[in-house]
């Protein structure tokens, strides 16, 4: 019985020093496969190691571009009732065809539209289609002002239109002289002539009528509307 108890207690010890030994062995491998220490060493010198944890960069933030004002996205321009006096390049014919005023003087305060290049065709057409030059209406000049005079007035327009009512403005010269070098400076700059053509102008209108818009079903409907707009409409 004795031996027996020996025999046990033999094959313990030798189990607990093989368990002992394999941890041992274990530690120093863990110890080995540890990663150095990184950054500045104990004396404080560079151990050539730099730091593994992630580097955040700082986040930039992109400038929002600055606002543009109203002037600088806009400009003034009228709409002509004659291209060819335009063409002439005579200020005082052009002051007389195109700046005239219901008592037959010279128009001082003439009307303008502040738009953007691409809204030309629409005000174009809002404004042949609340009054009616021409029926239908004519591929026609249109002439940019902007910068002509110092004084510009907001005054309302009295389109069937929103947005040309919103947009019209008045030009205000101090008199003949001043409102003919206006003519003199437009004349001189074939940059400040556009035209905006007549396909463009039926095919926005029938481009409204085939969105339902509202303004435009309801001058089709009343009794101003001209002959252009009802066939846009389809009818």
């Amino acid at each position: 019985m004795l031996r027996g108890l020996r025999a046990a207690l033999g094959e313990v010890r030798r189990t607990l020093r093989s368990l002992i030994s394999r941890m041992a062995q274990r530690a120093a491998t863990a110890w080995r496969l540890a990663p150095e220490p990184q950054g500045t060493s104990i004396d404080g010198s560079d151990d050539g190691h730099r730091d593994a944890s992630p580097v955040i960069e700082p986040t930039v933030v992109p400038a929002e571009p600055a606002l543009k004002t109203e002037k600088a996205t806009r400009r003034l321009y009228r709409f002509a009732k004659r291209r060819a006096a335009w063409e002439s390049g005579n200020p005082t014919e052009i002051r007389e065809v195109e700046f005239k005023s219901r008592d037959g003087g010279a128009d001082l305060r003439p009307s303008v539209y502040q738009v953007d290049d691409p809204e030309l065709v629409r005000t174009y057409a809002e404004h042949a289609a609340a009054a009616p030059l021409r029926d239908p209406p004519t591929t026609t000049r249109c002439l940019d002002l902007e910068g002509t005079s110092d004084e510009i007035s907001d005054e309302p327009g009295n389109s069937w239109f929103r947005f040309s009512r919103e947009r019209h403005r008045e030009i205000v010269f101090s008199g003949t002289d001043a409102l003919e070098e206006m003519i003199r400076i437009v004349v001189r700059d074939a940059a400040r002539h556009r035209d905006v053509k007549k396909a463009d102008i039926l095919q926005y209108a029938r481009d409204r009528f085939a969105e339902k818009d509202v303004e435009w079903q309801a001058l089709k409907e009343s009794d101003r509307a001209p002959s252009w707009v009802k066939k846009a409409s389809g009818e």
